[in-house]
């Protein structure tokens, strides 16, 4: 058990100081007047398991709502983050490695034509940083 902690925390410290800018991780395929829709796509650092993965995304400014199509959402507004997890058992299964992409849009306010846009500033999968 303490092998298994020990890599488990090598493995999270190793991704931790390779973390890619987020740009690198995340595009933005459309950007409408108080919306964004984005990508994301990187390889997971470590497998999961049948309980299924976790995905938080943390944004530098307030946001009114984010979504997705091959997940669930929750978020805080006002803490800037938003938590992403599987949909279904079929999907919680990722092998380390894994290449993973998804779709999510993210939704603001702000004073048109020059809103403040919420852009993500970190993201971790499992707790492991992938990008800031």
């Amino acid at each position: 058990m303490a092998k298994v902690a020990l890599f488990i925390f090598i493995t999270a410290v190793v991704a931790i100081s390779f973390a890619l800018d987020c740009s690198d991780v995340i595009r933005k395929e459309q950007e409408g007047v108080l919306s964004w829709l984005g990508n994301i796509t990187f390889n997971a650092p470590v497998s999961t398991g049948p309980s299924g993965w976790t995905l938080t995304l943390f944004f530098d400014r307030n946001f009114t709502g984010v979504g997705v199509w091959d997940g669930f959402v929750s978020f805080n507004r006002d803490e800037r983050w938003a938590e992403i997890t599987n949909r279904n058992s079929t999907d919680a299964v990722i092998e380390a490695g894994e290449k993973k992409s998804l779709r999510f849009r993210v939704n603001f306010d702000g004073e048109r034509p020059n809103p403040d846009v919420p852009e993500v500033i970190s993201l971790r999968f499992q707790d492991i940083e992938l990008c800031n």
